[in-house]
């Protein structure tokens, strides 16, 4: 079986996507049957006490370290609203063996329960519907 590499492309900053988030983006991507859209509740990828933590871990060490300084995010402290919009980048830089998961990302809520619609790549898509590789997530270098 050979493996198969996930990265964030050319990210310097903190991921705050915990593995099994990617194993269950990549587990939709599989079973989503030649579709090019996925909604997957955030619950299921970021499980409220785990976004709470991160919202601390940012707010705690964003002045301490570049890489917990998103330049793109203004607010201090971080609150729910930036944490979403640095999830949504990070996923959107999800690679697996050079290849972009994601065309677009966005989340949405209906009836009161957030949402992460996601444009699947075809190209990946393909590739991951019809292997069965082991997936090892890696670091950017």
């Amino acid at each position: 079986m050979s493996n198969c590499d996930v990265y964030f492309e050319e990210s310097n900053e903190f991921i705050i996507i915990p593995d099994f988030a990617i194993r269950r983006l990549i587990q939709a991507i599989r079973e989503c049957n030649g579709s090019s859209e996925i909604e997957i509740v955030l619950e299921e990828l970021m499980p409220k006490k785990y976004f709470q933590y991160i919202e601390r871990v940012l707010n705690t060490n964003r002045d301490h370290h570049k890489t917990f300084d998103y330049d793109y995010i203004m607010a201090r402290p971080i609150e729910q609203e930036d944490v979403m919009r640095i999830f949504s980048k990070q996923v959107k830089l999800l690679s697996i063996d050079g290849i972009n998961c994601f065309l677009d990302v966005s989340v949405t809520i209906k009836q009161g329960e957030k949402y992460v619609n996601l444009t699947i790549n075809s190209k990946l898509r393909d590739q991951l519907v019809e292997c069965n590789q082991q997936i090892i997530i890696k670091p950017y270098n």
